[in-house]
């Protein structure tokens, strides 16, 4: 059953971003904008993805993601470069974190605060790569029971970290 909550986030509030860079299963890229568009996102960010061909007039996403494009609620923008977007978000006074088991990574609760930020999700093979991890700001990770599982899938983890954004945003 499918349950939407009627919630609005005041125009004013922090803004989240999804930053899609390496991930290399097409469900992946279509789930991670599901994912944007249902937490709120005001923004996609893709970079140096070669393979995202994903027609976004077409039929390669659900209805609901290409009206939330076309209307103005979540915008996408490709860079081919990652220096280039780096200068962008810095440009935008965007926080960069990267959502990886890292050492210096904070839980995801720990990490909310009034600065707009992007999350990047890592690879689904390799996480974020060097050049990545260097950019980002800070990083957050997902706490779990126990210590069997680690990874999640890249939109699994990117849904909980925006829900939990979300959630924070509403209650701010």
């Amino acid at each position: 059953a499918q349950v939407q909550e009627d919630t609005t986030i005041n125009c004013n509030s922090t803004k989240s971003y999804l930053v899609i860079a390496n991930i290399s299963k097409r469900p992946n890229l279509r789930a991670l904008l599901l994912t944007a568009a249902a937490f709120g996102c005001s923004g996609v960010f893709v970079v140096g993805q070669p393979g995202f061909d994903l027609d976004l007039e077409g039929r390669d996403l659900p209805l609901p993601i290409k009206e939330f494009l076309q209307n103005g609620g979540m915008f996408l923008q490709r860079f081919s470069k990652w220096p280039e977007f780096i200068d962008h978000i810095r440009a935008m006074r965007i926080r960069l974190v990267g959502v990886e088991i890292h050492k210096d990574a904070k839980t995801i609760d720990q990490y909310f605060d009034h600065v707009d930020t992007a999350f990047l999700m890592g690879n689904e093979g390799q996480g974020l790569s060097d050049k990545q991890m260097q950019a980002c700001d800070g990083f957050v990770r997902i706490p779990q029971y126990g210590n069997g599982t680690a990874s999640l899938n890249v939109y699994v983890a990117a849904s909980i970290v925006l829900q939990r954004f979300y959630q924070w945003q509403i209650a701010s």
